[in-house]
């Protein structure tokens, strides 16, 4: 017995879920998440009720992970610098001195990504491959039902392709491949 013939997913279910050697059958959330530190008291308020409204809304039949990521990111770089042709004042030193600003802080460019990972594990496997799968779907499709009850908890949440969630694994588990 490997490790990865008990963790690790066997194959798609569809368009959204990852069925498990284990029985298990999983889909990853995207969503924005909250920035807590940039916020008002009110917004910080809202930002913990939606928290909490979700985590209300989620049942016990279902394991739910937290994922955060840092990636490199220079897209606000990119619009500062082009953003300089259409500023009122500028010349040759104000444009140099944005461009050179802008190149400094690139290589600390940085943005989160958050994402939740609903997992249903069955208390029982079939011995029979084919019950296993025929399970597998019928618990895919209650799953799918759950999270499209709360998805919307979460602020710009959606729901993964298999594709996208599977680059979300290799980015944690292989950094350099993904």
């Amino acid at each position: 017995m490997y490790y990865q013939d008990k963790f690790t997913w066997r194959n798609r279910l569809g368009e959204h879920v990852i069925a498990h050697h284990d029985g298990a059958v999983s889909a990853m959330i995207a969503w924005d998440g909250f920035d807590f530190d940039m916020c008002a008291d009110d917004q910080r308020q809202q930002y913990c009720k939606q928290l909490y409204d979700f985590y209300h809304a989620c049942s016990g039949k279902y394991y739910y992970e937290m994922h955060g990521w840092r990636r490199r990111n220079t897209d606000l770089i990119d619009r500062y610098v082009n953003s300089s042709a259409s500023l009122p004042r500028k010349s040759d030193f104000i444009n140099y001195m944005r461009t050179e600003i802008a190149e400094h802080y690139r290589r600390f460019a940085f943005a989160n990504d958050t994402a939740v990972v609903v997992t249903f594990k069955p208390t029982t496997i079939p011995l029979i491959m084919t019950a296993s799968l025929v399970n597998q779907v019928r618990d895919a499709d209650t799953m799918l039902a759950h999270i499209a009850e709360v998805i919307n908890y979460l602020p710009g949440a959606r729901l993964l392709t298999n594709h996208e969630y599977e680059q979300r694994i290799l980015r944690t588990s292989m950094p350099s491949v993904a």
